[in-house]
């Protein structure tokens, strides 16, 4: 196949590595997703706890 002068190749062999890679990304997105340790986004911040004693 060519598209502005360059040749793609489009064998079973390297779409098949294509669709792996892409599974392997969306893999470890799915997994890494709930960690603990990644940040959760722009949800509402919790609000501050008084700290002082009272």
């Amino acid at each position: 196949m060519g598209f502005l002068g360059d040749r793609l190749r489009t064998d079973t062999g390297a779409l098949a590595w294509e669709a792996s890679g892409l599974a392997a990304i969306v893999t470890g997105i799915v997994l890494l997703g709930p960690h603990p340790a990644m940040p959760r986004g722009r949800a509402a911040p919790e609000p501050r706890r008084d700290l002082r004693p009272r």
